[in-house]
């Protein structure tokens, strides 16, 4: 018979396990034309009282043709002074940062427009602002939009998928923590 204790560690185990999985794997994201993909780096912060942080963006599964565009969104009473949109100076992406409007409670918004059909992505999107919220960044809303300005597609920024190795590492330690388990209620 198994004590009672070792019954209840199983059950948190699988309970955690469980939960582990579901965040990891069941990561939610946006489906449809395609992804807006980013990265958050905590930069150092060169005034006092200023929390400065940057965004890398990647987009998956979006073909921009010549003027068709995004527009990603900062919300204005978390975000301001959007800087250094990057890529600069590329001929194929005309990126433009533009601050809120605290008096209308506007947005600031990351914009960037295709120069040609099928434009290159040179590395990721940037842009550094300083956050006024508690905590870190989150995911943003965007919008994807044509050459007359007309929304395409909108929806809503995702971090990256785990990397299969994460998932290995994860899965490794579970095995691990099974193991110990298994071995302690032996003894």
């Amino acid at each position: 018979m198994v004590p009672l204790y070792l019954s209840r560690q199983r059950r948190a185990f699988s309970l955690l396990a469980a939960l582990v999985a579901m965040l990891l794997v069941g990561l939610p994201q946006v489906r449809g034309q395609g992804t807006l993909r980013y990265t958050l780096a905590d930069l150092p912060d060169n005034v006092p009282g200023d929390d400065l942080w940057e965004y890398s963006y990647v987009f998956d599964g979006f073909n921009f043709q010549a003027n068709q565009g995004f527009s990603i969104y900062f919300d204005p009473t978390l975000f301001k002074d959007l800087q250094n949109p990057r890529p600069t100076a590329s001929p194929q992406w005309n990126m433009l940062a533009v601050q809120r409007d605290v008096v209308l409670n506007q947005p600031g918004y990351l914009d960037g427009q295709a120069l040609v059909n099928g434009p290159t992505f040179p590395g990721p999107f940037q842009v550094a602002f300083v956050w006024l919220g508690l905590g870190v960044p989150a995911a943003q809303p965007f919008d994807i939009y044509d050459s007359n300005f007309q929304t395409l597609f909108s929806g809503s920024s995702v971090v990256p998928e785990p990397s299969s190795v994460m998932l290995a590492v994860v899965g490794g330690l579970m095995l691990l923590g099974y193991r110990t388990a298994r071995l302690r209620q032996r003894s």
